[in-house]
């Protein structure tokens, strides 16, 4: 069972730093919004199975993000 624990625990700490950096590249490129669809699909063909709705769950505290629906993703604006 611990075993599992900790490959849950490695799979979702990749997952969250996967993600990050994706909107880090995003916000670097000017990007303020994208869609929830697009990011779901570039994390699936990395190998995550997410969802729209999973991925709204993971961003919920993300302080790159301002907003989620399932529609799209704003970014928060940057501190100048």
């Amino acid at each position: 069972m611990r075993a599992r624990e900790i490959l849950d625990e490695d799979y979702n700490q990749s997952l969250e730093a996967d993600l990050n950096n994706l909107l880090i590249g995003v916000k670097g490129n000017g990007v303020t919004e994208i869609p929830t669809q697009k990011l779901v699909d570039k994390l699936q063909a990395s190998g995550y199975s997410v969802s729209a709705d999973s991925l709204m769950l993971l961003l919920q505290n993300n302080p790159i993000v301002s907003n989620v629906t399932p529609q799209s993703i704003q970014l928060a604006p940057s501190d100048a």
